[in-house]
């Protein structure tokens, strides 16, 4: 041990770093070179740690590298440059360094009194006693400083009330070890002095579980602690119905989607279904336009109302029909039949079951067998007639000829 403190000392007499002032002071080669190695030493810790230490004070740093190289017996910055590129795990113990913690009990003397001098005052003033104050400290690394604040509290509180304060079961992290104190505050008159003074006394308590118990009955009687205990029962009861709400929400939902799921079927199966009845439909129509196409004799089909609805082409050899006449009354239609009883044969034709026939000649000499039955649909209802106009020409020449035949016969032999 005594040559190990014998060489840190020999190391620390050979040390060079030169500082700011130096460099700009006498800007030599070697000063260029010592900066350009720091700035290197702090890109080789920010790569391999992860943390940017280019905004510390330089002063700082110099002193966290300056230990570093006591501890490896280093002179100067580019050597220690070199032994960080030569020996990775150097990296982590220079990191251990610059994060030191340099806090302790009342460190910043200045800020301190400055607050009990200007902010205290304005803090306590117009307060009861048992008003509670919160203050927070941001930073304050293992506690001194938060401790501090709160040692300078109960002391301007005890010094200006002339009460004791008291803060129970107060946690202190020192030297490794967890301890659990009273702190009590009271404030001393120095009669020899004429001065007052404040006196802080920690008194460690137990740490056994009725100390336990007893800090949580305290807790319990807090009434902050009630307070937030309150509002996180409400908070806690809020979340609950919320979550009932929105598992009754989807449960909702869910059932109207399967319901709209069901709907959806029904509709794909109704539109299969017309889909299906349309084609049916129209190979129908198509197969009944061929057979009317087909077909010598003339056919009319009527509505009740005695309206065209379609036609024959033969059927233009009896009625002057043209494409445009489909919806009107086939009596307003002229045609060539010396039969002015076609409205009446109409009528009976949509009140009658029966099968009507007629044979009728035409102005131009032809004769046509006309049957009128009625139009009936799937349902047996009687929606219109149906009339057709069979050429019977031929035939009936055949008859009068032998009409005619038998006639002179009958002459001729005197019958």
């Amino acid at each position: 041990m005594p040559q190990r403190l014998l060489d840190l000392w020999l190391t620390e007499k050979e040390i060079h770093l030169q500082n700011r002032e130096q460099s700009e002071r006498e800007e030599n080669l070697a000063s260029v070179a010592a900066d350009r190695a720091l700035r290197e030493i702090m890109v080789i810790l920010r790569t391999r740690t992860a943390h940017d230490f280019r905004h510390y004070k330089r002063a700082t740093i110099m002193r966290r590298i300056e230990r570093r190289l006591q501890v490896n017996s280093i002179t100067d910055l580019q050597s220690y440059r070199d032994y960080l590129h030569l020996h990775p795990d150097e990296t982590q113990a220079l990191l251990q360094d610059m994060l030191i913690s340099v806090t302790n009990f009342f460190r910043d003397k200045e800020a301190l009194e400055m607050l009990e001098r200007d902010v205290l005052p304005s803090i306590f003033e117009g307060r009861r006693e048992e008003d509670r104050i919160r203050v927070w400290s941001v930073g304050c690394a293992t506690g001194e400083e938060a401790y501090s604040l709160a040692m300078l509290l109960q002391g301007y509180q005890a010094l200006h009330t002339n009460r004791s304060v008291e803060a129970r079961r107060v946690r202190i992290e020192r030297d490794g070890r967890s301890y659990i104190v009273n702190m009590t505050t009271r404030s001393v008159h120095d009669h020899e002095a004429n001065a007052d003074f404040v006196l802080v006394l920690f008194d460690e308590v137990e740490t056994s579980m009725d100390g336990v118990e007893a800090a949580t009955r305290d807790a319990w009687n807090d009434p902050i602690v009630n307070q937030l205990e309150n509002e996180l029962q409400r908070t806690r009861k809020l979340l609950e119905s919320t979550i009932e709400q929105s598992r009754t929400s989807t449960e909702e939902l869910k059932a109207f989607n399967e319901e709209l799921q069901a709907i959806n079927d029904e509709l794909r199966s109704a539109n299969e279904e017309l889909r299906s009845r349309a084609g049916a439909a129209a190979r129908d129509n198509d197969e009944l336009q061929n057979l009317i196409a087909a077909n010598d004799i003339g056919t009319i089909f009527v509505d009740r109302n005695v309206c065209i609805k379609r036609y024959t082409p033969r059927a233009t050899d009896v009625f002057s029909i043209i494409e445009s006449d489909i919806g009107r009354s086939l009596l307003d239609i002229s045609h060539r039949l010396e039969y002015d009883k076609l409205a009446d044969g109409s009528a009976e034709a949509l009140d009658s079951p029966r099968l009507i026939e007629r044979e009728l000649k035409s102005n131009d000499g032809r004769w046509y067998l006309v049957r009128l039955v009625p139009h009936r649909t799937t349902e047996d209802h009687i929606d219109g007639a149906v009339l057709s106009f069979i050429d019977i020409t031929a035939r009936r020449q055949v008859v009068d000829g032998l009409r005619d035949a038998s006639g002179a016969c009958a002459s001729a032999t005197g019958i």
